[in-house]
């Protein structure tokens, strides 16, 4: 690539560049993968990425800015959840992020959302329920080779891949969720797009254990890669976010 081309990268938390300055009690200040690439490449990178937003709001940030700029030569995506679900209300992105919800008892591992009350919500809203794991499945495969097409039309190339687990603990009970993770594997095996989708564009595809796949972060733990902020905070600290950087270059790159 020349100088003067540039990369486009989407995510969420974990490869936005303003994610140290979020971190408390005090904030920290380390360069996330993209502009570490970006400093091992010389090209330019444009990081759309944003904390928790969701998948599709991961897709319209970066096909926004294909479309906005000129000499992109290559996209890269770390997709994030796949449950979590954006709406564009006046201009403004709104993301849910239901979690496993847990007794009075039981100390979360993580923040919690009361499944109770987003139901609610979805019924008074839409008339139904939060989304299947079969909607959610197919919401995703599409948005993944329409980008795929997107590029492919305007002579881009795109490397995508998981950066962390596609289905969260959103159920109350294990036997909830594991119920929902053989839906969803179901759903994609049947799903005719996702055998359009292969390893040569999406890194660790189908992204799910059990048929195979594997996200990034999974990966860099197995090989004592993956070190986290703190024990409250489990994002990527700075020497993870090296090491982000090094295996994308070395093998999504």
């Amino acid at each position: 690539m020349s100088k003067s081309s540039k990369i486009i990268v989407g995510g969420c938390s974990f490869t936005d560049k303003f994610y140290p300055f979020t971190v408390k009690p005090v904030p920290l200040h380390f360069k996330m993968w993209p502009e570490l690439l970006s400093d091992k490449t010389n090209i330019e990178v444009i990081n759309t990425a944003k904390c928790g937003i969701g998948n599709e709001r991961i897709f319209h940030n970066v096909v926004s800015e294909i479309f906005n700029n000129d000499n992109i030569k290559k996209v890269v995506v770390a997709w994030t959840e796949w449950t979590r679900q954006d709406f564009l209300v006046n201009n403004n992105w709104v993301t849910l992020k239901p979690n496993l919800k847990v007794s009075a008892t039981c100390k979360p591992k993580y923040g919690v959302y009361d499944l109770h009350e987003l139901q609610n919500w979805y019924n008074d809203a839409f008339g139904s329920s939060y989304p299947t794991p079969e909607n959610i499945v197919s919401k995703n495969i599409h948005l993944f080779y329409s980008l795929y097409a997107i590029c492919k039309s305007r002579d881009i190339e795109l490397r995508m891949f998981q950066m962390i687990n596609a289905f969260n603990r959103y159920q109350i009970k294990d036997i909830d969720y594991e119920h929902d993770i053989n839906l969803a594997q179901k759903s994609l095996i049947s799903n005719p797009i996702s055998t359009e989708i292969n390893e040569d564009m999406f890194w660790g595809w189908p992204a799910f254990g059990k048929l195979g796949g594997i996200e990034l972060v999974r990966h860099l733990d197995r090989n004592n890669k993956y070190h986290t902020i703190s024990d409250a905070d489990h994002h990527p600290n700075e020497e993870t976010q090296k090491n982000i950087m090094e295996f994308i270059y070395e093998n999504i790159f």
